[in-house]
């Protein structure tokens, strides 16, 4: 319908696409009147498309010196927005100025979402262009300011840029506009609560290995060369004030010595903060030569800033957040029970088995935007003022604030309203020791469904805010023994799956070994009667509820276990196979009279000899491990210390089979070709070591994941040998008194 249209400004378009200046400008100038709004599919004017663009020389020539009708500057496209609304969102502060002195109108011109320009600057982060329009919003007076700060579906300025992460900005306009801090958007969700909901903006939600944490603690503050300056000024300044000091001091008690002192004092802290100031500038330097060279070491330091800005936020809004003050002051309604209780309705049971397996959280990292329907929380009257009256029938746009939410916090139906339990939730540890260091007594905050903070901890498996709000100086006692409305215990939460992300360890085995350890340290906080406690409707005890919703996770970890003895074993007896074979061929051969080998008296002799008996003995001891895995009978509780055991004695003989093995190929290349150059032989045992490296590089890291849950166990072991060796120890003390 439109091809006309769209051939007639093909040239002007292409031009633009270049950036050719001088060509837009004259095929502009040669159009007798102004062009329709069908030059683009978006219906953009000509400065819409230089704008969009990034020509921002383009547009401040045409806009000086080519505008045919001043009713362009304030034309709207398909969606609605201005060219304002164009240069907000690309920084371009200077040309921003120049359109408002030809139009100051488009300040005050919303789009089709009823977004300002202002709201389009905070909602792409462009700090000094934000600054620019909100002074000239202060200039149309605070009666007028409100509408600027919101849009059609109550999202404001604060919000969008929690949303898209521009977190310095967002510490901004909280402390310019206090009043949103505690404003609800749509969904009746504040500041704070979206915050919470997205783990990856702190350092608790991001994983790192050993060398990026290395480079993370090693990365310099971006003020570096501001705290330099300001530490000098200060160090001066602290002078002044001792040196004066002294004099005053001289003067009252006439003290040399006490002037002395100052002045050893003042030299000391000027040396330390220089050799301080040094050591910065080098670590600086430093960071930006490696920072040229190796594109990780740049996305380490954002991340940190980013890290570092989102925990400043999180303070600032902490501070007047009291959302936590609203708790369920219902009864604990959930009794002690460990008879059959009255069934529940069917219905409620089986939503919420289809629920659980219908969910599956896919990671712990919250996805922008990730928000969870809240009830209504405190709201000061201040708040109201800038949003009363926005909401309306505009179709709101698709942007951040709708984006779709796959977060683990969306999984949790209302019941962690609060920012306090959305941050446990998401394993958010600034946010959750930020509010109680604050508000201590938001830790006895129970939610809408009965649920404290160890509730919603336990079912997401945060084990550091468990740990966390165990030392705390509280007593456990009311937090341990609550029951919420489900009369669900804190060990029936364990139970619970639609929660459960896959832990922290490779394989179904060492999961379920994860979570079985997880179950025994939850029942460690709660009344012993608790453990008999049947639910309210599931008419079930803790074990049993456990065993149940495991059920799965335990027949994936019996099959891989199997899986993995099977081959495991298969190799150990390859390994055992040619070690056997090695020992009645040495190298060498055999004395025909005397039937000893001829190289017996070689030291490398001895080397084979040991090795080649040590593979074949570990390799042996490793099938036999893996054996008894294959013809243990794989129940639940098997998965607590056994199995898991087993296996990782049967990879350790295992490994080492493969290593020892190793050197005895290495030592019959040396009896056999004797290698007198030291490179040769170096490159020999280079070679003969490649494929223990290779293994090694493979394998270790689950090793390593064995040995930590073998760390675990030797734990639980501790304890009551520690309590017989006491036991020993205080016998014999007592034997050795009477003699």
């Amino acid at each position: 319908m439109y091809f006309d249209e769209y051939r007639k400004f093909k040239a002007l378009y292409e031009s633009m696409r270049k950036g050719d200046e001088t060509e837009v400008i004259r095929q502009y100038a040669m159009m007798s009147e102004e062009p329709s709004s069908r030059m683009t599919v978006c219906e953009d004017t000509v400065l819409h498309m230089a704008i969009n663009m990034r020509h921002e020389s383009i547009a401040s020539e045409i806009l000086k010196h080519h505008i045919k009708d001043p009713g362009t500057l304030t034309r709207k496209n398909v969606f609605g927005d201005t060219i304002l609304h164009e240069a907000a969102s690309t920084n371009m502060t200077k040309l921003v100025k120049e359109l408002l002195e030809k139009e100051p109108l488009l300040l005050s011109m919303p789009n089709k979402y009823d977004e300002m320009p202002l709201f389009k600057a905070a909602q792409f982060g462009h700090t000094e262009m934000f600054k620019l329009l909100a002074g000239e919003v202060e200039n149309e007076g605070p009666e007028k300011a409100n509408h600027h700060l919101s849009r059609s579906d109550k999202t404001n300025i604060l919000h969008m840029a929690i949303l898209a992460e521009f977190f310095d900005l967002a510490y901004m306009i909280a402390k310019k506009y206090p009043g949103l801090v505690a404003a609800k958007d749509g969904k009746g969700k504040i500041a704070l609560q979206l915050l919470s909901s997205n783990p990856s903006a702190f350092k608790s939600g991001s994983s790192y290995g050993l060398l990026k944490s290395f480079i993370n603690y090693c990365v310099p503050d971006d003020d570096a060369e501001r705290k330099d300056s300001s530490g000098e000024e200060d160090r001066d300044k602290g002078m002044l004030d001792v040196d004066q000091e002294g004099e005053d001091g001289d003067k009252a008690r006439d003290s040399k010595l006490l002037q002395m002192l100052k002045v050893f004092v003042n030299f000391f802290f000027m040396i330390i903060q220089t050799i301080s100031s040094v050591l910065r500038k080098m670590n600086q330097s430093l960071w930006s030569l490696f920072r040229k060279g190796w594109p990780m070491m740049e996305n380490i330091r954002k991340e940190k800033r980013k890290h570092e800005s989102a925990l400043r936020l999180a303070k600032l809004l902490i501070a007047d957040d009291t959302s936590w003050e609203l708790m369920s002051t219902e009864e604990d309604i959930g009794k002690i029970s460990v008879l059959n209780p009255e069934a529940e309705e069917e219905e409620e049971e089986e939503e919420e088995e289809e629920e659980e397996g219908r969910r599956k959280t896919k990671g712990k990292q919250g996805k922008l935007g990730a928000c969870v329907t809240t009830p209504q929380t405190l709201e000061t009257s201040k708040a109201n003022n800038f949003l009363d009256g926005e909401a309306g029938s505009t179709p709101t746009p698709t942007s951040l604030a709708q984006a779709p939410d796959t977060s683990k916090a969306n999984n949790l139906d209302g019941e962690a309203e609060t920012s306090l339990l959305l941050a446990t939730s998401n394993g958010i540890v600034e946010i959750v020791k930020e509010i109680l260091n604050v508000y201590p007594q938001a830790v006895e905050h129970v939610s809408r469904k009965g649920q404290n903070i160890m509730h919603v901890a336990i079912k997401n498996r945060q084990k550091e805010i468990f740990n966390m709000v165990k030392k705390m100086e509280i007593p456990m006692t009311r937090l341990g023994r609550r029951i919420d409305k489900n009369g669900h215990t804190l060990l029936h939460h364990v139970a619970l799956m639609h929660y459960y992300s896959g832990g922290t360890l490779p394989g179904p085995a060492l999961q379920l070994q994860e979570e079985l350890h997880w179950f025994d340290r939850v029942r460690k906080i709660i009344p012993p009667h608790y453990e008999m406690h049947r639910s309210r409707y599931k008419d079930k005890t803790a074990q049993e509820f456990f065993k149940k919703t495991h059920s799965k996770l335990l027949k994936e970890a019996q099959e891989w276990l199997k899986r993995t003895s099977e081959s495991c074993s298969t190799v150990a007896v390859l390994i055992a196979t040619v070690a056997f074979a090695a020992a009645y061929t040495v190298p060498g051969g055999s004395n025909q009279d005397t039937g000893l080998p001829v190289l017996l008296h070689d030291p490398i002799f001895l080397v084979f000899t040991v090795t080649d008996v040590l593979s074949l003995a570990s390799s042996l001891t490793s099938v036999v491990m893996f054996l008894s895995i294959l013809t243990s009978p794989f129940q639940l509780q098997d998965f607590r210390h056994s199995l898991p055991q087993k296996l990782i004695l049967g990879f350790s003989f295992l490994f080492f089979s493969v290593a020892v093995m190793m050197l005895t190929f290495t030592a019959t290349i040396l009896l056999i070709v004797h290698l007198k150059k030291r490179w040769t032989t170096l490159l020999v045992y280079t070679v003969a070591f490649l494929p223990v490296s290779i293994f090694a590089l493979l394998q270790v890291p689950l090793y390593l994941t064995f040995m930590k849950t073998l760390k675990s166990s030797i734990n639980l072991i501790r304890v009551p040998i520690n309590s017989v060796l006491s036991l020993v120890r205080a016998t014999l003390s007592s034997i050795c008194k009477r003699r």
